[in-house]
Order: structure tokens, then sequence, then C-alpha cells
């Protein structure tokens, strides 16, 4: 054999055996999951590369006395622009074929299958409520139930204060379930049941009660949700439900600190969007929250106590979108797109958080080599429930080619968006 020739068949087999491992680190890879399930049940694995972003590629197959079995998936959550790298929750629904013993489920990406993890199938059992929210609210009213245990199965039975059945409207979540409270229901208690007929044989949880209210009633404030931003800036008010902001006439929070409390309006009831006093200090401020209705005030919410930052948060942008376009994501990653496309006399409609009062204390600075163009913005949904887009309109005569976008605040905060926006002639 001579010399290249050996050559040549080592560079073959390094090559395979460099695309094998490439297939390996691309399969997907199962590294949590619930060891023990029943028939229906609504599982979430845990994991690399299992699709979560591309649903129509993400496969889950559950094997079972040799036989296999497709698995419904329904949604999850990855890092935005890192689908190979970072770590993925997949929600899966098992069959309804399956029963009583050992079983194992493969994730399928792309061709690829991940090894083999095991779980027990046990005898169907009732899902244990753990928190539901909100627990009174106006007809139209989203109920989330969390829980564990739940079936794809599983059925809401909802009633009212004299037993009779009350159609409503269902959906699903991702830690439980939710529905909603019919548009014409009464003010009254409706009583709410989780079970199942089939699988479950008619057993059901013990009910829980939701009073439906048309009276003014206080938002649910998480604070964990709530981005920190420093005295003069504006916040926004997280919460578990909007819907009492709905009907707000209007909607008030309290600061509390050293001693001093300080009421502040929303400028639109429906938008827990606040402008935070200027005289207070970084750190610790006591903060509740009211609305307003008929005229009448609910009772404040329960005092939460969130952090002012000793520095100005910028404006943020985090993704970018055309009129009739599907938006690009701003996230770091290998993913991301390398520039953003658009023609003179584009929308743009760009996503984010402002710590501002509204879309007059924004610019849009567009910057290359001897020039800049400053652009005014308006917010595109004003009747909305957050402040969180902004729109720009690019002018007619702009010139082609890449520009650097800058979204700079009034009080001199900016955030550079990480690609270039390139300017190309309109397709005819």
């Amino acid at each position: 054999m001579t010399l290249q020739r050996l050559q040549f068949l080592l560079a073959c087999t390094l090559l395979v055996a460099s695309l094998a491992a490439a297939q390996t680190r691309d399969a997907p890879v199962v590294n949590d999951w619930p060891h023990s399930a029943t028939v229906t049940s609504v599982m979430e694995l845990k994991g690399f590369r299992l699709g979560s972003g591309e649903l129509e590629s993400a496969k889950i197959f559950v094997i079972q006395n040799e036989i296999e079995m497709p698995a419904f998936t329904t949604g999850g959550s990855g890092i935005t622009n890192n689908s190979l790298n970072k770590p993925q929750t997949l929600q899966v629904i098992l069959p309804e074929e399956v029963v009583p013993g050992r079983a194992q489920i493969v994730a399928e990406r792309r061709g690829l299958r991940s090894v083999p993890v095991t779980i027990t199938i046990t005898e169907w059992t009732p899902p244990i409520i753990k928190r539901v929210t909100p627990t009174s609210g106006p007809p139209g009213t989203i109920v989330g139930i969390e829980c564990d245990n739940f079936h794809g199965s599983d059925e809401i039975e909802l009633t009212d204060g004299e037993g009779r059945p009350v159609e409503h409207g269902g959906g699903g979540a991702t830690n439980g379930t939710a529905f909603g409270v019919p548009k014409d229901s009464p003010e009254g208690v409706l009583r709410i049941r989780l079970g199942n007929r089939k699988f479950g044989k008619g057993q059901f949880t013990p009910p829980f009660e939701f009073m439906v209210t048309n009276e003014a009633l206080p938002l649910e404030v998480v604070p964990e949700w709530i981005k920190a931003v420093a005295p003069g800036q504006w916040i926004d008010i997280q919460s578990s439900s909007l819907a009492p902001l709905e009907h707000s006439e209007q909607t008030e929070i309290s600061f509390k600190q050293a001693g001093r409390e300080i009421i502040v309006n929303a400028p639109l009831p429906q938008r827990p969007h606040f402008e935070v006093p200027a005289v207070l200090l970084r750190g610790d401020v006591e903060v509740q929250v009211r609305t307003w209705r008929h005229g009448r005030a609910s009772s404040w919410s329960e005092p939460v106590t969130i952090q002012l930052s000793d520095k100005r948060l910028p404006p943020y942008v985090q993704g970018l979108r055309l009129e009739k376009g599907t938006w690009v994501d701003m996230s770091p990653g290998p993913d991301r797109a390398t520039r953003f496309s658009a023609a003179p006399g584009d929308l743009v409609t760009i996503h984010g958080q402002f710590p501002v009062a509204g879309p007059d204390s924004l610019k849009v600075l567009l910057v290359r080599l001897g020039d800049v163009v400053e652009l005014d913005v308006t917010d595109p949904y004003e009747k909305d429930q957050w402040f969180g887009d902004v729109r720009m309109k690019l002018p007619a005569h702009i010139g082609r080619g890449n520009w650097q976008m800058i979204l700079r605040a009034t009080d001199g905060t900016e955030h550079v968006v990480p690609i270039p926006i390139r300017i190309s002639a309109k397709n005819p």
C-alpha cells in the first residue's frame, strides 16, 4: 500500500469519525424527567436539543412491551439563538395506550435520537391543586390552576352556587390548566373541580371556589418579575393576573420608604406603568397597588418589597420586526441573525423594555460614518396593558447599506442594537 493511499484512508476514517461525533453532539439529550407518571400525564422533560423552539421537528416516543408509541408535544422553553448548546424543556402528554409498568422515553430531533430513559407507569390518580390565580374577578377573567400530576385528558367541572353546571372555555397552562369565567356569568360563587371520567373512573379533586364580582380588585403583585429601575424612572408592575385592570377607572401605586408614603397614579388605568418618585432612595421600597371601579376603590394589594437601583436602567431592544414580517430576536448566541433587513419607508416595530413615560421619551439614532439620522417613535398599541413596543418609520430617502441602530432615552441612557440594520431597495 502506498503512503498516499494510507494517508487517504486515514483521512476518510477521521472524516467518518468526526461526522459520527458531530451527529452524536447534535442528538437530543434527556437528563431530567419525572420517574413515574400515568396515562395522559402532562410531564416535562429537561435536557439539550429537545426541539422546544422547532416543534415541527421535535418528536417523543414511548416504548413499552416492544411497542413504540408517539407522544404529543405541547411546547417548551429554551435559550433563544442558542438551540444546540443551552438547556431546554419540552412538555409531553403520554399516550392513552400506555399501561402500568416500566416504559422508556426517547426524544427525536431531525432524525437523531436520545438515549432512552426509563419511567414507571402507575395507576391514574387525581391532580393535586397547588394554587389558583386569581381567586376572584369579573366575568371574562382567565383563571390559572397550578397543579401537579395533571393529565391531558382531565376535565374542568364548573358549577354555580346552586350546583348547576356552567359551560366555560378551557385552555392549557405551563404548569397545569386554565379556564375562562363566562362573560355572561352573574356575580356569585363558582365551584371548580378537576377530574377524569374515563381514566379516573369519575374521580375528581375536592372543589375550590372562585368569586365572580364586578367590584374593584387589587393586583396580586409578583416582585420577582419586576425589573429594578432608579428613582425618577418608570417601572412596570408585574402581577399574576391583569384582570383587575381591564375595567379600572383609576390605578394607583403606593411607595413606602423611611416612614414616608407617596401615591402615584398610572396615566393609563389599564396599564401598570408608573413613575417612580425621584425623591425616593435606592434600595428597598414597599409597594402596594389598588384599582377603582364605579367610583369605589379596591383594597390595597398585599405589600411587597422591591429594589430601586442606584444606576438608571437603559432602554433595551429584544427584537425587531417589519410591519408584515417575523420577529428577529436580539438575544446573544450563535443562531442570532447577522443583520436586520429593511427598505426605505418601512415601518419597524421595536420590542423591548422602556423605563420611560412613553414614546415621546425615546429616539432612534441610525448611525454610519459621516451620517446620523434621528427618528421619532410611536406607541402602536396604546390600548395594550404593557408598554413593550414602539414603532419607527424609515425615511424614504435613507441611504442603502449598513446602519448602526441606537435607542436613546431622554435621560441620556441608551442601548446599541447588536446587529446592523441593512437598508436595501424595496422588492418590486
